[in-house]
């Protein structure tokens, strides 16, 4: 069993800030009741207000898969407020993992090299 951590960089779309802060305490509280593997869900806003980075994090590939199963409603629904400008995802990717990610521009995998 390996960790899985997700780093994402989003853009928010014009005049579509207050509509992706929404979602985004949607997905938490459902991530905060559904999740049992999420180990980290922390979302970032900058000083401008117009960039949003992400940070997850799950006790293995199988919880990544239940989380995004609990949520997957509401990413779509977050697409229409934000652009993704990068997705970094680390870990050892299974092919679920994958091709639940395979539709995200600038979507990276890092396998892991060393690791305490």
């Amino acid at each position: 069993m390996s960790v899985i951590r997700v780093l994402g960089w989003l853009n928010i779309k014009p005049n579509k800030l207050d509509a992706a802060k929404e979602i985004v305490a949607t997905m938490v509280s459902t991530t905060r009741g559904k999740d049992k593997d999420t180990l980290a869900y922390d979302w970032y806003i900058n000083e401008s207000a117009n960039k949003i980075v992400v940070h997850e994090q799950y006790r293995s590939a199988e919880g990544f898969v239940t989380h995004m199963g609990n949520i997957g409603g509401h990413v779509a629904k977050l697409s229409e407020s934000i652009e993704p400008e990068r997705i970094e995802v680390y870990g050892e990717v299974t092919p679920e993992v994958g091709s639940l990610l395979k539709d995200f521009t600038g979507c990276v995998f890092y396998k892991t090299l060393l690791t305490l």
